[in-house]
């Protein structure tokens, strides 16, 4: 039997860990594998100052709570928008909740384009923490998933990131990919 989210045991599990997730839709482009509520350039007309804005206005809404642990900003790919309005929802979570002391406070990028400004500009913002797509250090994987980096690309944006003062620096990998076999896995495993 499955304890109900509401019951004690999942309380007690889950102590008084507070944490936000904010969905940033936007991508410069639409991975062939991707299952997210993603939209491209070309799928809106919807400007991200008007969707950070509508972000903004829902945690306004938002009960008051209990100051928050982690704040996971997502996608999407957030790393294409202004940092400065990453910064405003960042701003607006404090506001309205409060962060606990050393709270966890992350966003989702690419490493194709991550650049020393824009993380430069994140981590003013207030980020600790960033998650690359890196998905494989191999390029025939990275070419069968539609990716638009290179594996160098993947090591420089690690090491900007850690450059410009990131606290946590985190690879998402994919296993399985058609086509991979378990030295390219291994290989992948051994460079991460």
């Amino acid at each position: 039997m499955t304890a109900r989210p509401d019951s004690p045991e999942v309380a007690d599990a889950a102590g008084s860990w507070r944490s936000a997730y904010v969905h940033i839709p936007f991508c410069s482009r639409r991975c062939p594998y991707c299952d997210f509520a993603v939209v491209t350039p070309v799928e809106t007309e919807v400007p991200h100052r008007d969707y950070v804005q509508a972000v903004i206005t829902e945690i306004g809404m938002s009960p008051p709570w209990e100051p928050l642990d982690a704040i996971s900003v997502g996608g999407g790919t957030p790393s294409v928008v202004d940092p400065a309005l990453l910064g405003d929802v960042l701003a607006a979570l404090d506001a309205r909740f409060g962060l606990a002391p050393g709270a966890e406070i992350g966003l989702e990028a690419n490493p194709e384009d991550w650049r020393p400004r824009r993380a430069e500009a994140l981590r003013e913002a207030g980020f600790r923490r960033v998650s690359f797509g890196a998905q494989s250090f191999d390029p025939i994987v990275l070419d069968a998933l539609g990716r638009n980096h290179e594996p160098a690309d993947i090591d420089q944006a690690v090491a900007t990131a850690r450059a410009c003062g990131f606290e946590s620096v985190n690879l998402d990998l994919i296993f399985g990919t058609p086509g991979e076999s378990v030295a390219s896995w291994s290989a992948t495993l051994d460079r991460a």
